[in-house]
């Protein structure tokens, strides 16, 4: 399958046909019916058509797997950015995908809250610029100036990988590719700083 490439090929996480899974599953079902019926288990037939349904296995598994990496990633930056109203979109995902990829940000939500709360707790772990009581409140887009406006609270960074697309505090929706250098507002930039997903570049004056 070209999509097997396709996926392996990009960063983000590649659109793919709502019914793909049931598809390849129905697919399978027909192949092994088919070979169920050859009465020569040892013939030529037999062993092409045992080929092709292991084949497409082992590609439908690589699939699989290549997508659920790229979701984890982006489970966890979503998780990770809840509070500062950064919104990864999901477009790219079959139904299955969103609810598994839902319940995973919950669940990194609740574990992040559960581990680090206590250590929260104490006011010189957070930024300086944030307060305990401010932990759970999102910064507003308007809080962001507009760049041309100079004075911005924006980062210069350098993407280390590609990113999902996500919808940034300004209100822009970001795609951003690895060896990209942009200037991001400095609360999503954080965040994929943080996650090692990219680096800060520092302008010296």
């Amino acid at each position: 399958m070209k999509l097997r490439e396709v996926e392996r090929a990009n960063d983000q996480l590649q659109r793919i046909d709502p019914e793909f899974y049931e598809n390849v599953g129905e697919w399978l079902r027909e192949l092994e019916d088919a070979y169920s019926k050859i009465r020569e288990p040892f013939s030529r037939e037999a062993r092409l058509l045992e080929d092709e349904i292991s084949s497409i296995r082992e590609i439908v598994q690589n699939i699989f797997s290549t997508r659920l990496k790229k979701m984890v990633f982006q489970a966890a930056l979503q998780a990770m950015s809840a509070e500062l109203g950064t919104i990864f979109l999901t477009d790219g995902m079959v139904e299955t995908e969103k609810k598994a990829y839902d319940s995973m940000v919950r669940d990194i939500i609740d574990f992040r809250f559960r581990q680090l709360t206590p250590i929260l707790r104490s006011e010189s772990l957070l930024p300086k610029d944030l307060s305990i009581d401010e932990v759970s409140e999102r910064e507003r887009p308007d809080s962001i100036q507009d760049n041309r406006n100079g004075g911005a609270d924006m980062m210069l960074v350098r993407v280390l990988r590609g990113i999902p697309e996500f919808l940034g505090v300004d209100e822009r929706q970001w795609r951003l590719g690895r060896e990209d250098v942009v200037l991001l507002p400095r609360t999503n930039a954080q965040v994929l700083v943080n996650q090692g997903a990219a680096a800060e570049i520092k302008i010296k004056r």
